[in-house]
């Protein structure tokens, strides 16, 4: 009987230990390895290099929930390793587009993810209805955001000042290794 418990407890320490080790993915590929590695199977996904940046981050088109996207990539200052990708949905003209566009991609991560926390205010001096919406998106004066908890990070769904729905997945152990090459 001790031998079965021992056993059983080692598997569960087995398994958290492995879940601490979790990378958070993004279109089933892990953040791990370098932006270039990183890059090249994105490339095998169909997304093309728009923009390589000095800092070695890279900015790519293509498309992710069958719609087109453009597709940032960063990594960490000395090593390069990716800890963070950000997808930016087309731009929206109107507030009520915007906000459509919003609750469309929201929509997709409620039914995945672990909503944490989520806003869906305006800022002084901006309401949403005085018909400055997009005055107050523009002046990052909106907040809609949804977070959610996901395997190995965090992803949030937002307007972005740029008249974007902007979705970030930041990977927990990689946005630490950032940290320590500051």
């Amino acid at each position: 009987m001790k031998k079965l418990i021992s056993l059983l407890v080692l598997i569960t320490a087995m398994a958290m230990s492995a879940a601490a080790q979790q990378h958070i993915t993004f279109m089933k590929t892990p953040l791990t390895g370098t932006v270039k590695n990183f890059v090249s199977k994105m490339e095998y996904k169909g997304f093309e290099v728009d923009t390589r940046f000095d800092d070695g981050n890279v900015m790519m088109r293509g498309t992710f929930t069958n719609r087109d996207i453009e597709l940032f990539i960063f990594g960490t200052p000395q090593t390069h390793t990716v800890y963070k990708v950000v997808v930016y949905y087309p731009k929206q003209k109107t507030w009520p587009k915007l906000k459509a566009d919003y609750f469309d991609v929201k929509a997709l991560y409620d039914r995945k993810y672990d909503l944490s926390n989520e806003y869906d205010i305006f800022a002084d001096p901006y309401n949403e209805g005085d018909g400055d919406e997009m005055d107050g998106v523009e002046n990052d004066k909106c907040r809609y955001a949804s977070f959610y908890n996901a395997p190995g990070g965090m992803i949030a769904v937002q307007v972005s000042s740029f008249f974007q729905v902007k979705v970030t997945y930041e990977d927990e152990i990689n946005i630490n290794l950032r940290d320590s090459e500051k």
